[in-house]
């Protein structure tokens, strides 16, 4: 009988490039782009200069680390992926179509896309990113190097085992090198495998393995599905950068600040702004719940820090998260954050629960009640849940029918293929109330990020090649699949040296 891991390396390294949906093809071209354009906006940074080097493995890790850093790479259900694919088939591109590359960062999306989605009832949602960035790393090169079924598990395997510890965000270049490294480490070990060194296929069956390590309750089913199901058809694409918990609650203050400056005809000051009321689900509270220091890493983590930046210059760029300027404008930024209160809301933490378990009810097949109830208990104290167990904390769950929610977990299928993914949305409804020394207040509901699914595609697109802002960038998106892929590279980094 064959491992996860096993099935994992057949998938990749059998799958032919005509059977990828168009609808994904888009998507991954989309990846390739973006992520151009996040190296982009940081490159004159003195981090870029650092990570300078010859050669894949120095070219894989700085792109990986730039691309990463501030917040501007994709994400998908299971991790965020594209940092680690899309560098090693830029390295690997030299003789192979533009095609081939799509393919290799398709599978890395697929597969440690699951490795991820395995791991989401944990801290963080799970995902730890160097695992997931790690092995997106070797699945791709995997692809680009044509290895066997039997290499590529192997490659997999070792790439879980070198990737390094979690990265949490401390505002300093470490954290980016952590991430770089990882990617540097899943091209290494697709190297390996293709030299012959053997990892342990059973690590992703193991009770004790990698994914219990990420999280409080491993969810295997998330590795069913295969062709079928398509992580990629998930892909958000971060319009600002921010963390994908951190994107709702800032985007509506600033739909805010954009009103009234069309009601006024006039940016509304910083003395203007007495207070800002969040009110959003458990996962972007949280992201309010640790006071970072001010420094360009740690802003798209901070709602409070990203609302500052965001009222002081009236827009959130990376071309303001660098040293000099937030130290220019600590004073001020500091005022606004410090008038900024973030609260959970049980309805809204409970509607987007419900919403995931709707959708993905397959990937919680095998859940018993009492280890539903056990992770239930971890998230609270991990999140911060104290109004679940209010008067309108419990109300709200009630409402949610927990009883049927179970039922549609205890009798799914336990296959992805089954659940409905092209519905699978990255919820946060959110309410703030911005209210001004004047007396008035200016109210903003949304709920979804801003070029995540459910967001128009067109915006999307057209705001990811303005912000990558190289030559012609549009034609990079429908340059033909048989073009040269080293080429089509060259073109899309032309405005990254």
């Amino acid at each position: 009988m064959s491992t996860i891991i096993q099935r994992l390396g057949r998938f990749s390294a059998d799958f032919i490039p005509e059977q990828l949906p168009p609808s994904v093809l888009q998507r991954v071209r989309l990846q390739h782009v973006n992520l151009a354009g996040a190296v982009r906006a940081v490159s004159g940074h003195p981090l870029a200069a650092a990570l300078a080097g010859s050669g894949p493995a120095a070219s894989v890790r700085r792109n990986a680390a730039l691309g990463s850093w501030l917040e501007q790479d994709d994400v998908l259900f299971g991790g965020q992926t594209g940092a680690g694919a899309v560098p090693v088939a830029w390295a690997l591109s030299e003789g192979h179509s533009i095609e081939a590359l799509l393919t290799a960062v398709a599978m890395a999306n697929e597969i440690a896309g699951r490795i991820g989605a395995a791991t989401i009832l944990g801290p963080g949602l799970g995902m730890s990113r160097p695992m997931v960035t790690a092995a997106a790393a070797a699945v791709a090169a995997a692809r680009m190097l044509s290895l066997s079924a039997e290499q590529t598990s192997h490659a997999i395997s070792l790439s879980l085992t070198s990737c390094g510890l979690p990265a949490v965000p401390r505002g300093v270049p470490a954290d980016a090198l952590r991430l770089g490294s990882a990617a540097r480490s899943g091209l290494e070990a697709a190297f390996l495998a293709r030299d012959g060194v053997r990892g342990d296929l059973g690590l992703l069956d193991d009770p004790a393995g990698p994914l219990s390590q990420q999280c409080w309750l491993p969810l295997r089913a998330a590795f069913t599905g295969l062709g079928q199901a398509w992580l990629s058809e998930t892909l958000a694409f971060k319009l600002d950068p921010l963390a994908l918990h951190a994107q709702v609650p800032v985007q509506g203050v600033r739909e805010i600040l954009n009103r009234h400056i069309k009601a006024a005809d006039k940016r509304l000051r910083v003395d203007q702004v007495e207070r800002i009321e969040i009110s959003t689900t458990a996962l972007s509270a949280a992201m309010a719940r640790r006071h970072w220091p001010l420094r360009p890493s740690t802003v798209p983590h901070s709602i409070r820090h990203a609302v500052g930046v965001l009222v002081v210059n009236n827009e959130l760029s990376t071309e303001h998260l660098t040293e000099g300027w937030l130290a220019e404008n600590r004073e001020q930024i500091g005022a606004v954050a410090g008038r900024v209160s973030v609260t959970q809301d049980a309805g809204r933490s409970v509607q987007w629960m419900t919403s995931l378990v709707e959708v993905a009810t397959p990937l919680f097949a095998g859940i018993t009640l009492d280890e539903l109830k056990q992770v239930m208990q971890k998230a609270r104290s991990q999140y911060g849940m104290a109004s679940m167990k209010t008067r309108s904390g419990m109300l709200a769950w009630a409402k949610a029918r927990p009883d049927r929610l179970y039922d549609r977990i205890r009798y799914s299928t336990g296959d992805l293929s089954t659940a409905r993914l092209e519905e699978l949305q990255f919820r946060c409804d959110t309410e703030v109330k911005l209210f001004t020394t004047r007396g008035g207040s200016w109210p903003e509901r949304r709920s979804l990020p801003e070029g995540s699914p459910g967001w128009s595609w067109d915006d999307t697109v057209q705001r990811t090649l303005k912000r990558h802002g190289a030559p012609d960038v549009a034609g990079l998106l429908s340059a033909p699949a048989s073009g040269n892929g080293s080429q089509w590279v060259a073109s899309i980094l032309a405005s990254t040296a």
